[in-house]
């Protein structure tokens, strides 16, 4: 919207910029329409030159203030041009001669003229007398309002008139004499002008009667001039000069050059916003049309005139009706016209969106007389509104509809007529483990089945909904406890037959309906709810339960060695809690400990996990991400959560100096404590490819060493002494 009120803003600066010059400029001027003649538009000046009001002068055409109507058509189709002279009659019907200076412009698609007026009566009687005596009066040329400079063979200045000393802004003592070409020309102009001159001087160019041309004043200012110029001739029929006669046509170039940029930007401003002009005439069977309404409906005609039957054909039929009813109301009672509507191309077969506003025009007995419109093509702009309104309704995960547009939804849904109204509420179960142990995208991979799932298992005319995170819901109208049931449980079948990296997905719900108008539906809606989380505990567990016993898989498919390291230091943790006289149980928890400490690695990238040689720095950092990883997996059990405490541990050392939270002494459970000290020794004593293992004998002697800073001295003093391994 700010770029389209840009666009209008410039085009409306852009019209007052053009009314102010065309109103200053002191000749008269029209805006004459090229192929009929017809005055669109004139200045207060040509108003009182013709002794016409403007809106007189407004109902005729060029021919009926011409007293030489078919030159002045001839002459109008040859523009641009200097127009020689040409006679024109005013309202009294006195004739009088005048210079025309015509340039074409395209306004609102129309080729048109821009002429301006100049009433040289008085420079034809002047130049007459001139031309009749041979002599030049410098008394009648100082009393005329326009330039006079006469130049003898070799281009010197031999005479100039008052207005033509003002124009040039010296005092005629200052220019008598001087080299027009070289001080009054622009240097970019000078030789040119010269060479023409020469030619004229010699007889070989007579096409020198009128010409346009810079001077440069004393000030340094450029203006333009249009002379008319004459050769003097002596007795004998030689060339002996030129006489120039000029009127500085400055202003109206600026004129009709600011018409010309406002139509260049009136066309890209339509072109930018897709913006096309047409127009009606009331009862005609066809419509015009500008350059960019004629590429919005793709016509390729080089006429801007279309068959009215054509463009309605254009038009999608189930719009046609309402077009024609908008059409007749705006002639009719001037009622708004502002439709939008779809359009097919003939030519390609593309449909487009059409936003169209016109207004009507009357002619002077308030008779409607045509509609003017104007056309954009919004297509694109529909698309991302349509695509703005998805997004705002929709999850842009799942493609459900998300919470916003439930809310919205059971406003409208939440009537006595779609009583009984039942909900299903549906959560995920483990989808936080699946994020912990195999990344987010296997997650989303999980949601999105979850969501094809529930739509699988519903009807049409039901509403399912993402409300966040692992929680859906889905709207039933019109649905007794009954039938919910029925869908709910086909949801629940539908879900157990799909795998998602091993484990099965399973959803929780719970439901209830809404019987009467006097229930409310956000406590029907707590109930599904406190029912779902009923049936989410009792599931569960056993479900992520599952899940831990195939990531401890998937980990061992990653990396075999993992698999067997996970064996050694189960078996390392049971010997050592046999030792410290753990309870039978303990000790099974501790070789279940031992066998999941690396859990966490699931997370760390195969190539990582599997490198034969030394980690780097990144690498490292990355690895020692593990043991948080686990205790995430593992802590969503409830099976499970006791040992995530030893896994998160299990890095730490007795001196504080550990990861990941540089925990020290009996601070550290014992159960992390011991694993620690198997972790170490089967790594010591494994061979990896970038190093040997080192003998039993060697890894306890290592571990004698480090007592009391990486590890408890207790547990090292028993497994050193007492603990006998079977490998």
């Amino acid at each position: 919207m700010a770029r389209k009120k840009k666009i209008v803003d410039a085009l409306a600066a852009s019209e007052q910029k053009y009314r102010h010059l065309f109103s200053a400029v002191r000749d008269p001027l029209f805006l004459l329409d090229q192929e009929t003649g017809e005055i669109l538009d004139v200045n207060e000046a040509a108003c009182l030159l013709y002794g016409y009001s403007r809106d007189e002068i407004l109902t005729l055409r060029d021919i009926d203030i011409s007293a030489e109507p078919e030159k002045t058509r001839q002459a109008m189709i040859e523009v641009p041009a200097h127009i020689p002279i040409r006679y024109h009659k005013r309202k009294d019907g006195s004739v009088f001669p005048l210079e025309i200076t015509a340039s074409k412009v395209i306004i609102n698609g129309r080729d048109s003229i821009i002429a301006s007026m100049r009433d040289i009566t008085q420079r034809i009687k002047m130049e007459k007398q001139l031309f009749s005596e041979r002599k030049i009066s410098k008394t009648y040329l100082d009393l005329a309002s326009i330039m006079f400079v006469v130049l003898g063979r070799t281009g010197t200045i031999n005479a100039i008139n008052k207005e033509g000393c003002d124009i040039l802004g010296y005092d005629e003592k200052d220019i008598i004499g001087q080299y027009w070409f070289d001080t009054f020309l622009p240097t970019r102009d000078a030789q040119e002008v010269k060479q023409i001159f020469k030619k004229v001087i010699s007889g070989e160019y007579d096409n020198f009667r009128f010409f346009e041309n810079t001077i440069v004043t004393a000030s340094g200012e450029e203006r333009i001039i249009s002379w008319h110029n004459t050769t003097l001739k002596d007795d004998k029929g030689n060339i002996t000069g030129v006489l120039s006669a000029g009127s500085d046509i400055t202003d109206r170039k600026k004129t009709e050059n600011a018409l010309i940029e406002s139509e260049r930007r009136l066309v890209a401003a339509q072109s930018m916003a897709q913006v096309g002009n047409w127009e009606l005439e009331i009862g005609a069977q066809s419509i015009w049309g500008s350059k960019q309404a004629l590429s919005i409906y793709e016509y390729d005609d080089n006429s801007p005139y279309v068959p009215l039957d054509v463009v309605q054909e254009s038009v999608l039929p189930e719009y046609r009706k309402m077009l024609d009813t908008a059409l007749s109301s705006l002639i009719a009672r001037g009622k708004k016209y502002d439709v939008q509507f779809r359009i097919r191309s003939a030519k390609t077969g593309i449909e487009k969106v059409i936003h169209s506003r016109a207004e009507l025009v009357v002619d002077e007995n308030e008779r409607p007389a045509k509609i003017v419109g104007t056309i954009q093509d919004i297509t694109e702009q529909k698309k991302l509104e349509e695509k703005l309104e998805y997004l705002g309704y929709h999850d842009q995960l799942t493609g459900l509809y998300n919470r916003r547009f439930f809310e919205k939804e059971l406003a409208r849904l939440d009537k006595v007529e779609n009583l009984p109204l039942s909900f299903i509420l549906c959560d995920i179960n483990g989808l936080k483990l699946v994020n912990d142990s195999f990344g987010h995208a296997l997650g989303d991979d999980l949601l999105v089945k979850s969501a094809e799932v529930l739509l699988d298992g519903c009807r049409d005319n039901d509403v399912v909904c993402r409300l966040g995170g692992d929680e859906f819901v889905i709207i039933l109208p019109q649905t007794d406890a009954e039938e919910t049931v029925t869908i709910a449980n086909h949801i629940k079948e539908l879900a157990t037959n799909e795998i998602i990296a091993n484990i099965e997905l399973s959803i929780s719900y719970g439901y209830d309906t809404k019987h009467s108008e006097e229930e409310s539906t956000h406590e029907i809606l707590a109930n599904a709810e406190n029912y779902m989380y009923r049936h989410k505990l009792y599931e569960r567990s056993s479900m992520r339960s599952k899940a831990i016993d195939i990531v401890m898989h998937t980990l061992f498919e990653k990396s075999g060695r993992e698999s067997q390291h996970s064996s050694r230091v189960s078996e390392i943790c049971e010997a050592i809690a046999i030792k410290l006289d753990f309870k039978r149980n303990e000790v099974t928890r501790m070789k279940i400990a031992g066998l999941v400490h690396d859990i966490g690695k699931i997370g760390i990238d195969e190539q990582i996990l599997n490198k034969s040689g030394k980690l780097t720095d990144d690498e490292r950092a990355e690895m020692e991400k593990h043991s948080e990883v686990g205790w995430r997996i593992l802590s969503s059990s409830n099976e499970f959560s006791e040992l995530a405490h030893y896994v998160l541990n299990h890095h730490e050392r007795w001196d504080g100096k550990g990861y990941p939270h540089g925990v020290s002494g009996e601070e550290i459970p014992i159960e992390a404590r011991i694993i620690t000290l198997a972790d170490a020794y089967d790594a010591m004593t494994s061979e990896r490819s970038y190093k040997a293992g080192i003998s039993k004998q060697e890894a306890k002697e290592e571990i004698l060493k480090c007592a009391g800073t990486h590890f408890d001295p207790k547990i090292v003093d028993v497994f050193v002494n007492n603990v006998e391994l079977s490998s």
